[in-house]
């Protein structure tokens, strides 16, 4: 897929968890803002390496989400202090680092599994289970075919709209 369809994915992928988790419409903004923002990420590999490798496989979600993570939970630790609010109660102080764990991987899982499925759907393929190599593909399309992109486009819009009571 493409970057139209990747963010689409990850704003449908969010909808669908925000059903389940009754989220409330600003915390689903905001992590469809930030799965669509992290489903780009497996394609960095363009970058530096031949497309569709380690950073298509489970593995590389699994990592780059505890990455996420436990950076959250370093910021959200060291934040009281670069603050300046050292021995006064801080403003979210009710909030545990599992549940800071939890927010910052979550964007991560939605967005770079997102990723995955549809380029799961693609002929290309990817290494899910990488290192074992192999390839899999459902062979659905091409990872460019217009239709397949701007639809799943179309159908993350359509489903953000109508959570937020905007259809």
């Amino acid at each position: 897929m493409r970057r139209a369809g990747h963010i689409g994915g990850a704003m449908l992928f969010s909808s669908m968890v925000s059903l389940q988790l009754n989220l409330s419409p600003e915390q689903l903004l905001l992590l469809s803002a930030a799965a669509s923002a992290v489903a780009m990420f497996p394609d960095e590999d363009l970058r530096w390496h031949s497309h569709r490798g380690f950073t298509h496989s489970i593995l590389f979600l699994t990592f780059l989400s505890i990455a996420f993570g436990l950076s959250g939970c370093a910021l959200w630790a060291a934040m009281p202090y670069q603050l300046g609010w050292s021995g006064l109660p801080t403003p979210l102080s009710g909030i545990s680092h599992l549940q800071v764990f939890l927010a910052c991987s979550a964007p991560v899982v939605i967005g770079g599994g997102s990723h995955l499925m549809l380029d799961l759907m693609t002929k290309s393929g990817i290494p899910i289970f990488w290192p074992c190599g192999r390839k899999y593909s459902m062979g659905l399309f091409s990872a460019s075919n217009p239709v397949a992109n701007y639809g799943m486009a179309a159908l993350g819009f359509l489903s953000l709209a109508l959570l937020l009571g905007m259809i």
